[in-house]
């Protein structure tokens, strides 16, 4: 069919953008008030995730019993389709997800010893995008409509084990397996007819639709240190391997059509034209051994305060790395953080943060497809509640603590918009485009420590 609405491997093999990269969403109570900034100083559950080594300083059993994100976020896409006239319509989108961002437990071997276990969810969307445009030239009608709907998570497992070397020295190291999964339905209709037609009857129409399906299990180590280098500063080094892909399965569905000369219903005339048509079979992949993801390093110094507080800053290296087989392209990129936390008294504390999440999908020729950098800021609210379980034990032996976070960012990335051509109504190319995302999230995190 010549390439008419066919957006081919495009679905299951590149992403639309989307609003987030790989720390789209803040696992941990801590992290979600500071922005991320506590590869320094985390020293509970969320060890597992950003720095192992904080499972050697944790002075009891804890468990994060709830850590649940609610994202909204608001697209918009300026002239997101464009004819060769220079008629455009532009695109918006409202997504909201909700996901559960993280269940852990730490479990105190021994002083100075812990083993943490975790559940987390660094990512997550869902939406639904519909966009028409209509011109009118001549004597002739145009029509377009796209529909697209995505649905991507990623599921993360971890297990580590955090020691204390020395009394200014922690280590840990950690293995972490991922399962993310996506799917994408995208339809294409273009129809042409005359413009002075009542009964809108049209003698060329187009469609595509195609349905991908995506899931991989990836695997990699972590390993962290935290060291003391004077009282009241503290550096952090903590590094994640390559991802290894461990298993793959990309499914894409697809039809197409293309129809011209339709007859004249109402006068009950045949007019001479074609049908043109495909229904292609799924395109399956398998297993496959390769790096997915270059690895990341994490450098991060602290300034730490006589009564629990903190202040972090810390960069984040991602490499490079060219997947073409699993079709993952990827560039280095640095992400930046900081981060401060303030006791208040010893119930109660706040925490603020700044953050970048810049994008490491590079941005290739398929419509739809984009990348944004994101930057944004955090605050957050976090209280404890000791309770006393007998007459002889501290007052502190079971201790609850509730957080509350708000997380906003802002991204104007790039997007390939779609152009069209009245005189091929049918072809579709990409044309460079701007993708503006704003972002506002809202964290509730509970724990127990005992």
């Amino acid at each position: 069919m010549g390439g008419s609405l066919l957006l081919g491997w495009y679905l299951a093999a590149s992403l639309p953008a989307r609003a987030g990269n790989d720390d789209e969403i803040f696992v941990g109570n801590q992290a979600a008030m500071s922005g991320g900034a506590v590869s320094a100083t985390v020293s509970d559950s969320s060890a597992t995730w950003y720095n192992p080594a904080g499972l050697g300083s944790v002075g009891s059993d804890e468990i994060d019993v709830s850590g649940t994100c609610y994202t909204l976020r608001a697209y918009s896409a300026p002239r997101f389709i464009t004819s060769a006239s220079g008629q455009a319509d532009s695109a918006s989108v409202v997504e909201f997800v909700a996901v559960p961002a993280q269940i852990a437990y730490v479990r105190r071997l021994r002083p100075g010893l812990s083993l943490g276990l975790g559940y987390f969810v660094p990512q997550a969307s869902s939406f639904v995008l519909r966009e028409s445009l209509e011109l009118h030239e001549g004597s002739r009608e145009t029509a377009w409509q796209v529909a697209l709907h995505e649905v991507r998570a990623q599921h993360t497992a971890a297990i580590g084990l955090g020691m204390q070397l020395s009394p200014s020295v922690r280590f840990g190291f950690s293995l972490v397996g991922t399962y993310q999964e996506e799917t994408q339905s995208l339809s294409l209709v273009a129809l042409q007819g005359p413009a002075d037609d009542p009964e809108r009857l049209r003698d060329r129409f187009a469609s595509s639709t195609l349905l991908g399906t995506s899931a991989h299990v990836g695997l990699e180590a972590g390993v962290g240190f935290q060291i003391e280098l004077t009282p009241g500063w503290r550096l952090a080094l903590s590094a994640r391997s390559a991802r290894l892909l461990v298993y793959q399965l990309l499914a894409v569905s697809e039809a197409q059509g293309v129809a011209t000369g339709a007859g004249d219903a109402a006068a009950g005339e045949a007019l001479p034209g074609r049908i043109q048509a495909q229904i292609a079979e799924p395109s399956i992949g398998g297993a496959r051994f390769e790096a997915i993801r270059a690895g990341r390093l994490n450098l991060a110094l602290a300034r730490l305060g006589t009564d629990g507080d903190w202040l972090a800053l810390e960069a984040d290296i991602q490499p490079g790395i060219d997947a073409t087989s699993a079709g993952i392209q990827r560039r280095a990129v640095l992400n930046a953080r900081l981060g401060v936390y303030h006791r208040l008294n010893d119930s109660m504390a706040i925490g603020a943060g700044l953050f970048t999440d810049r994008a490491p999908e590079r941005l290739n020729s398929d419509p739809i497809s984009g990348s944004g950098d994101f930057y944004g800021g955090s605050l957050g609210w976090q209280h404890d509640s000791g309770h006393q379980l007998g007459p002889d034990e501290p007052s502190d032996t079971l201790t609850f603590s509730t957080t509350l976070a708000l997380r906003y960012a802002f991204s104007r990335g790039r997007l390939n918009n779609l152009f069209v051509d009245p005189a091929a109504p049918e072809s579709l190319t990409g044309q460079r485009g701007r993708l503006i995302v704003h972002e506002l999230g809202l964290y509730v995190g509970g724990g127990l420590s005992f």
